[in-house]
């Protein structure tokens, strides 16, 4: 069998088909980055939120339970402020996110992305 009685099905792609196939591919790819982009944008704004609530539902039970108007520093640097509600229960363990001043206001760190 020579070149010129072989059948469609025996040529292979034509160029225009293996770019229909690329262009296909391309299109899946973006909508599969977009939407994988838009639900871990969306968990760390849940994170963030959370962890916030929390540090301010432990910072409140500390101040009311206490009858302070300012939190004991017991740590050292940012975490001054929160290893004593981390040792007295409060929280599980110090806020990587925030930070607490003594009056228990609570702050972004720089570059938490909260």
């Amino acid at each position: 069998m020579n070149a010129s009685t072989r059948h469609r099905s025996e040529r292979g792609l034509t160029l225009v088909e293996i770019l229909i196939v690329a262009v296909i591919l391309g299109i899946l790819a973006t909508v599969t980055v977009l939407t994988v982009r838009g639900t871990t944008d969306t968990v760390e704004e849940s994170v963030c939120g959370i962890e916030h609530r929390t540090v301010v539902m432990a910072v409140d039970s500390y101040l009311v339970e206490k009858q302070h108007a300012d939190i004991n520093p017991t740590g050292s640097g940012n975490n001054r402020y929160e290893q004593i509600l981390s040792d007295l229960g409060y929280v599980d363990g110090q806020s990587d996110i925030y930070d607490m001043a003594a009056d228990g206001m609570i702050s972004a760190q720089i570059g938490s992305g909260c």
